[in-house]
């Protein structure tokens, strides 16, 4: 099974994307038998990173 989720978690004091929260949101998401298959990121005017959208797939499990 796969989805599209989208990222938007913003940092504090830069207003930019919280990568530190994204890495954590991808690490729960492996713990929880997803996978990342993909990342793009989503852009504003000037190329500024909006939020990212992640393909996830779950991991069958092991017969």
């Amino acid at each position: 099974m796969q989805r599209v989720i989208e990222f938007k978690k913003k940092s504090w004091w830069s207003g930019g994307i919280d990568t530190v929260a994204l890495n954590e949101k991808i690490a729960a998401l492996n713990g929880d038998g997803w996978q990342v298959k993909s990342m793009v990121a989503n852009t504003v005017a000037f190329g500024r990173v909006d939020s990212y959208s992640l393909l996830i797939e779950l991991q069958e499990a092991k017969k």
